[in-house]
């Protein structure tokens, strides 16, 4: 998994080695995981992209940009959508368009913790638990 991967891949070797594994991962049937916070990153690299994850986004360029990688169509109610996503939630497209949301579940709370990058106070944090819970039994 390599994050904030354009950055790596201005480089010509870096370019160059981020090229050689994502090659070499297809005939080891493996992958390699190129992680970003703008859908602008890889215009050109579209077609190539297997699966994709959008977390919530809240500028409306940001959306609309996202909508066009996703291949869906800018409407109000899909622009609603992406940025009503809960904490945790994200958009989820398969090697075959197929596109639903899907929650995030870590099954070790260590690795939730090390990945999060939130800056709200615990007792936020317990708020969007229980509205999140609340969500998802319907209530």
């Amino acid at each position: 998994m390599q994050d904030e991967a354009k950055t790596v891949e201005r480089s010509s070797e870096g370019k160059a080695q981020m090229d050689f594994i994502t090659r070499m991962g297809r005939y080891y049937n493996t992958s390699l995981v190129k992680g970003t916070q703008n859908a602008t990153d890889y215009d050109e690299d579209v077609a190539n992209m297997g699966m994709k994850f959008s977390f919530a986004l809240k500028k409306y360029e940001e959306v609309v940009e996202m909508l066009k990688f996703y291949n869906l169509p800018t409407t109000q109610s899909n622009i609603d959508y992406l940025t009503g996503l809960g904490r945790g939630t994200a958009l989820f497209q398969d090697i075959y368009g197929r596109t639903a949301a899907v929650r995030i579940h870590p099954v070790y709370k260590e690795i939730e913790q090390a990945f999060d990058s939130s800056t709200s106070t615990e007792e936020e944090r317990e708020y969007e638990n229980k509205r999140q819970e609340r969500i998802i039994m319907g209530g």
